[in-house]
This record gives structure tokens, C-alpha cells and sequence, in this order.
């Protein structure tokens, strides 16, 4: 499932056969200016597991973050929980 926010961004949710999913959002000015960042919830719990965030274009989109619930929750509990949050409201929202 995907809507636009913005100019030229938007979100993309998706849900996989064996019960992992991931949240991408790429800005409202797009990808290639801003960077985007990508949620992944690899048991299907509604707690996001990893977070990576890319660079911009002119960054040749490398990895600018990269966060392991296992390891980084502690140092980095509100952009987990943030995160947690908007993909429970996506599931949510698509799963009807």
C-alpha cells in the first residue's frame, strides 16, 4: 500500500507472506534532495526491529543511520517508538 505526501513523496507499506513488514518513507520534496528511511519489522509484532536511514542523491544515497532494536532501543528509545507508532497505525489502516 502506498499514498503520496507532499510534492513527491510518499509512504509504502508492505506486509509479506511470512509476517514481516516494512515501512519506506521518502520526504515530501523527494528522495533525491532529503534522503528516506526504512522501517523493517522482520517477526511481524508491530515493533519495528531496524531503522535505516539513506542520504540524499548527491550523498549517493549511502547509509546515513543505521539502528538495531537489540542492540540501540536504549540510546534511541523515542525514534523507535515513534517509528512503532506509525507502523501500527499503518497496519491498522490496511488491515481491513
Amino acid at each position: 500500500m502506498s499514498y503520496a505526501t507532499g510534492l513527491s513523496g510518499h509512504v509504502e507499506y508492505v506486509k509479506f507472506s511470512e509476517g514481516s513488514q516494512e515501512v519506506k518513507e521518502y520526504p515530501s520534496l523527494g528522495h533525491g534532495m532529503i534522503g528516506s528511511k526504512l522501517y523493517e519489522d522482520f517477526n511481524g509484532d508491530g515493533l519495528v526491529d531496524r531503522i535505516r536511514e539513506n542520504g540524499a542523491a548527491w550523498k549517493e544515497y549511502r547509509i546515513t543511520r543505521l539502528l538495531v532494536r537489540n542492540y540501540d532501543y536504549n540510546e534511541n528509545s523515542e525514534i523507535f517508538d515513534k517509528a512503532d507508532k506509525e507502523l501500527q497505525e499503518l497496519m491498522q489502516k490496511y488491515s481491513k
